[in-house]
């Protein structure tokens, strides 16, 4: 059910149709209202509940819910207002990363995002995965999983998400049937999560540009579309410039964050090779042609992940970077 729908069904839970509703209605009504406008950031659903409290509907009619709808109508219509005056200028123009309103309200938005996927990950993808997934996952990694007690930190992260994320070694890919087998309508976190997860894809990711504790301004190497990812901690490392991030990418709103494992590339490659020039080679090795965009299959798109974290491990690059990639 969608949002717009969610919350129609709420009004009339509140305010009943032909009869009056009965106080359990009432509190049904106002939960959803309340899940909408605090966990979904639904500025309809705040403007709602400050009309009900107005009324003096029972549930929202203390000074608390009046004082935190105001603000939060204050904040949501300021942000969307200066959202829709600078439509598209996201990744171009980073200006609005020194605007501590705007920037605040963003990274609050990323904060809930990155919450809702690990909540959508954790409950409805890793929990229906066998040892035999992470097993299948390691092989194609190059990595044993029956013996990842003598694995890095980041390489068992590593044969995690990709086990969950991209591996299609049981002929579907894992996060797709999660998403495939939840109903909509009933968790708002599930219902955003799958929104973003749905748009998921690997890539690699020129950086272009930075700002500190906020993100970075990338170039995705195989559409050569521009846009901003936040990034919170790789964008204090200013030696990662013109470097490349190979991650899977998903949707905020306007900007987007990787899945949680990201793997710097420095901006020389290994040795001599370019990171473009290792990017065309791999996608040479797997035939997958270079003419751009380059879109990719699910089955694609499981062996060009793979390729690259196994190429990343074998290179010996996870040695001098030893981070948190969140």
């Amino acid at each position: 059910m969608k949002v717009d729908e969610q919350l129609e069904a709420a009004r009339r839970m509140i305010e009943g149709d032909d009869v009056a509703p009965s106080a359990k209605q009432i509190a049904e009504g106002a939960k959803i209202v309340r899940d909408l406008a605090e966990k979904g950031n639904c500025l309809e659903a705040w403007r709602y509940m400050l009309e009900c409290h107005e009324r003096g509907v029972g549930a929202f009619k203390t000074n608390k819910f009046r004082r935190a709808a105001k603000e939060a109508i204050a904040r949501i219509g300021y942000i969307r207002e200066w959202q829709d005056s600078h439509r598209g200028g996201f990744a171009s123009d980073l200006s609005w990363c020194d605007s501590k309103t705007v920037r605040d309200a963003m990274l609050d938005k990323y904060a809930q995002a990155r919450r809702q996927r690990d909540k959508f990950v954790e409950d409805r993808v890793k929990s229906r995965l066998a040892a035999s997934n992470f097993f299948a996952a390691g092989m194609r990694l190059g990595l044993d999983w029956n013996r990842k007690g003598s694995m890095s930190k980041l390489q068992s992260f590593a044969v995690i998400e990709f086990a969950t994320m991209y591996d299609d070694s049981d002929g579907y890919v894992p996060v797709d049937l999660g998403i495939k087998e939840t109903q909509t309508g009933l968790d708002l976190d599930y219902d955003a999560a799958i929104q973003s997860l749905s748009r998921l894809r690997y890539t690699w990711s020129k950086i272009i540009d930075m700002k500190p504790g906020c993100g970075l301004k990338c170039r995705d190497m195989l559409t050569d579309e521009v846009f901003f990812m936040f990034e919170r901690n790789l964008s204090k490392s200013p030696e990662l410039k013109n470097a490349a991030i190979a991650s899977g990418v998903m949707p905020v709103g306007a900007c987007f964050m990787h899945t949680g494992f990201s793997l710097p590339i420095p901006g020389g490659g290994t040795g001599a090779e370019s990171v473009e020039g290792m990017l065309d080679g791999l996608l040479d090795d797997l035939k997958i042609p270079r003419k751009r965009p380059v879109l990719l299959s699910k089955a694609q798109t499981a062996s060009f992940a793979a390729v690259s974290i196994k190429s990343w491990i074998a290179a010996g690059m996870e040695g001098p970077v030893r981070m948190e990639f969140r």
